[in-house]
């Protein structure tokens, strides 16, 4: 009682979530976009539609593949969860939504624990079992394969790319990248504690640019 007097005082007000929406939709931007993150399970196709509608969403945001690597647009996927992409979108394309895929990139355990030599190098040289580096050549060649894929199987009107950064400060300490980074700092040397020290704003700088290249 306390609080409902004081939001009341406060010339708060208590609202539905239907309400909420089409006071939303009433003063605000005309798209409004949702993600689906089929991880999590897969939504009803029957009453799909007719939810977007009544919430008035314009944009939806489909995972392609989860934060673990699985991806759910692949027809030779071995997950019992194969292409649930392609039935979504099916019953999507049925409405006048906006379908965007929803395609994470660095962050993948399922192929970073399997392909450790496309894994993110730690600071202290170890392997990501999370993440993969986008500076190397395969990894880049693998990401843009995917997207391809997509493109080229479904008429999509955005990828969303989610998971284009490195994790922290102490990941992305590729042998490779390193030795890129010398060229054009003769002054580098292996000693990885100076990449933090010495060389901070020039090192950050260049890995900005490896992801910048890599979207």
């Amino acid at each position: 009682n306390q609080f409902i007097a004081f939001v009341e005082n406060s010339k708060g007000e208590f609202l539905t979530a239907d309400q909420w929406f089409n006071k939303y939709r009433k003063n605000n931007s005309k798209r409004i976009g949702i993600w689906i993150d089929l991880s999590i399970g897969t939504p009803n196709l029957d009453k799909l539609n007719n939810n977007l509608a009544k919430l008035g969403i314009t944009d939806v945001f489909l995972m392609a593949r989860d934060h673990e690597g699985h991806s759910y647009h692949e027809n030779n996927s071995a997950s019992e969860k194969t292409n649930i992409f392609n039935a979504i979108y099916q019953k999507l394309r049925e409405s006048n939504v906006r379908i965007h895929a929803w395609l994470p990139m660095l962050r993948n355990p399922a192929t970073a624990q399997i392909r450790t030599d496309w894994a993110m190098k730690k600071f202290n040289t170890q392997s990501s079992i999370e993440w993969l580096s986008p500076d190397h050549p395969e990894v880049i060649a693998y990401l843009n394969h995917s997207v391809a894929e997509l493109l080229k199987r479904y008429q999509l009107d955005g990828i969303h790319l989610d998971y284009v950064r490195y994790p922290d400060i102490h990941h992305g300490f590729s042998e490779e990248g390193v030795k890129q980074f010398a060229v054009q700092r003769p002054d580098v040397t292996e000693d990885h504690s100076k990449l933090l020290s010495d060389h901070y704003s020039d090192w950050h700088t260049w890995k900005t640019h490896v992801i910048a290249d890599l979207v």
